[in-house]
């Protein structure tokens, strides 16, 4: 009989983390990160459009990226610990 177990983080206390709190700290960094490099692209370049398509450009890249990037390690079980719903099993898929 196959179990339903499931991979959960095992990261000192951290829970684990759904798709809207890693689309919302995404948005959050991608903010921050839109502000630095347009300041510092507006003052290199004197040109408040180039600044502003610049950092709109690397943002919108880099916030894909981002999140693509914390998907993938979802998948990844270096890290994790299988939890099965019978009992208080456990099993350390990996340290």
């Amino acid at each position: 009989m196959k179990r339903n177990c499931v991979n959960i983080k095992v990261l000192e206390g951290k829970m684990m983390e759904n798709n809207f709190r890693i689309l919302t700290k995404s948005v959050t960094f991608r903010i921050i990160g839109f502000t630095i490099l347009t300041l510092l692209t507006y003052y290199t370049t004197n040109n408040l459009f180039q600044a502003t398509f610049i950092s709109i450009t690397f943002q919108v890249i880099q916030f894909f990226t981002y999140y693509f990037h914390e998907k993938i390690w979802e998948k990844i079980k270096w890290g994790t610990q299988q939890i099965c719903p019978k009992g208080n099993e456990t099993s350390q898929k990996s340290k």
